[in-house]
């Protein structure tokens, strides 16, 4: 499994001249100069960008200072919704759950205000099928790193149902200031399937998986070297078709070790950032897999894989925890603290 994309870093233009870039995998923020202008009031631009998608830029700008002090308090702010994607999904508008699978949205935006800044009314928008867009009850964090919501369960009885969702923000007037204008974001669209109506190899790995990863969804296709993979963004385990003729105790343990994938991105918060909480905790349980001289194991006792770590470690613990006898698809040697600590996590808490 491949590790997801860092956070991409936030930036402030503080004046005309100033470009703010927000790039991928950019660890500390680039600060731009700052002019300050006699008889100008600082109009400023904030751009939060997407956890793990593209950088946006924009230019900051300045506007005359108004007559009135009072006047200047009162102010305005508009609000400019841009890029919509999936915490942890890089820079994809689409992924995929199962029914009543949710998935962390960040959204980017661009502020310019006069006087007093007035907050943001935004609200998450979503349309099933053809339908027309509806306003949802989820609630919408106005952070430094952008706006950010979790998607509200949906099932369906089609065997996949496209919904897609946007972010509005509103304008309004009060006591609290004033906000100008009404903007959309880009929208992303999520695949979801019952998982009912799956046969085959696919079925099977979901009944599998259901007790620990109920929302997930299961594709069985061609993975090349691999026997089955999760990424992050999604609620999506993947499955090769090879797996068909492994033992069904084998079987198990590919959905499982998938499974467990799965749970470390959501039992640390499904966001890129908790993605890294759980692999540092992960190096701190999951270092170990060097058997010990004359250990019996129920599965076959194999030598660790060059490719082991201990968040691949981790998910083979985890599944071997309820699948004993099942294949270590890295190799090496669960201990029993291991053992313990893999099922704590498939069954919903922490490291």
């Amino acid at each position: 499994m491949s590790d997801p994309p860092a956070p991409a870093a936030l930036e402030r233009g503080l004046s005309t001249a100033a470009t703010v870039r927000c790039d991928r995998a950019v660890s500390e923020p680039r600060r731009p100069s700052v002019r300050r202008r006699a008889r100008w009031t600082a109009l400023v631009t904030l751009v939060c960008a997407l956890v793990g998608a593209l950088g946006v830029a924009t230019g900051a700008q300045a506007a005359p200072a108004t007559g009135s002090a009072g006047i200047a308090a009162a102010g305005a702010t508009t609000y400019a919704l841009g890029a919509l994607g999936f915490d942890g999904g890089g820079d994809s508008t689409s992924s995929v759950v199962g029914n009543g699978g949710r998935l962390v949205l960040v959204g980017a935006y661009v502020v310019h205000w006069t006087g007093e800044r007035a907050a943001p009314r935004v609200s998450l928008e979503r349309r099933i099928g053809s339908g027309r867009w509806a306003t949802t009850d989820a609630a919408v964090a106005f952070t430094r790193g952008g706006l950010v919501v979790r998607t509200p369960a949906f099932s369906t009885t089609a065997a996949t149902r496209t919904v897609e969702y946007r972010l509005r923000s509103a304008p309004y007037s009060s006591t609290a200031g004033t906000v100008q204008g009404s903007s959309v974001s880009r929208s992303v669209r999520i695949a979801v399937e019952d998982q009912r109506r799956y046969t085959g190899l696919a079925k099977t790995a979901w009944t599998t998986v259901r007790p620990y990863c109920p929302d997930t969804a299961v594709h069985v296709g061609s993975l090349a070297s691999k026997a089955g993979d999760f990424g992050t963004g999604a609620l999506l385990l993947r499955v090769d078709g090879a797996v068909r003729g492994y033992r069904p105790i084998d079987v198990r343990a590919v959905a499982l070790h998938e499974c467990s994938h799965e749970r470390q991105w959501l039992d640390y918060g499904g966001t890129a950032a908790g993605w890294q909480r759980m692999t540092a905790a992960a190096a701190t349980r999951f270092a170990d897999w060097t058997a010990p001289a004359g250990a019996r194991t129920p599965y076959p006792l194999e030598r660790p894989s060059a490719a082991i770590t201990p968040v691949e470690h981790a998910a083979d613990c985890g599944a071997q925890s309820v699948n004993r006898g099942g294949y270590l698809g890295y190799g090496g040697y669960c201990t029993a603290a291991e053992l313990a600590a893999g099922k704590r996590l498939l069954l919903g808490h922490r490291y």
